[in-house]
């Protein structure tokens, strides 16, 4: 399943999560979400964990090796999950 090219990620999204939802798919749906949702916390985790580690250690992150990872306010490269509800077809 591929949506037309030249819509944008987000109504890329929509059209695939709409599709899904039509086959009787919304488990698998609802497992992406909860999938992505888990793995953003966990990056949430990291970035704390790495903070604390570098003011623990008074050296800055990329003396250290590391890269530092943008604010998700700065991140609006990536698509915004939509809600299931928005294409629920109860």
């Amino acid at each position: 399943m591929k949506p037309a090219p030249g819509r944008d990620v987000n109504e890329q999204i929509g059209i695939v999560v709409a599709a899904l939802l039509k086959d009787d798919k919304e488990n698998s749906v609802r497992w992406v979400l909860e999938t992505i949702a888990k793995a953003a916390d966990e990056r949430k985790a990291w970035e704390a964990e790495a903070s604390a580690r570098r003011e623990l250690s008074g050296v800055p992150a990329k003396a250290q090796g590391e890269t530092a990872l943008p604010d998700k306010e700065d991140d609006k490269s990536g698509p915004n999950v939509p809600s299931i509800g928005m294409y629920s077809h109860s």
